[in-house]
């Protein structure tokens, strides 16, 4: 059974705003940085410990993908793609460095009979 939510408690915090408290505490001039490294690795832990509900979830998969997502992975799929070259390029290089072993071997063969 569930308990219906307090309206006096405060509201439960969002990624957002969790994002905007840390942005402040960056912001705003220090005069113990551990302090407040602290309250920032509390706030993340909150965030961390959070559990989305099923809506929340539903809507954060179906959200549009950011202009920096959509980037990042552009990013990746063209080092891969490029990684896939490189790699494939030094094994045709390797393999016909080997076959033109195997033929200047051969023709010494041939050459001494």
């Amino acid at each position: 059974m569930t308990e219906d939510p307090d309206p006096s408690a405060p509201e439960r915090s969002t990624a957002k705003t969790v994002l905007d408290g840390l942005r402040a505490d960056l912001a705003a001039p220090a005069a113990d940085d551990l302090q407040t490294l602290l309250k920032i690795a509390g706030d993340l832990d909150v965030l961390d410990h959070r559990h989305l509900s099923v809506e929340e979830a539903a809507a954060w998969q179906a959200r549009p993908e950011t202009r920096r997502e959509y980037i990042r992975a552009m990013h990746g799929r063209q080092s891969g793609f490029k990684l896939g070259l490189l790699v494939g390029f030094v094994a045709g290089f390797a393999l016909t460095g080997l076959f033109g072993a195997m033929l200047a071997m051969h023709w010494l063969v041939v050459a001494q009979q």
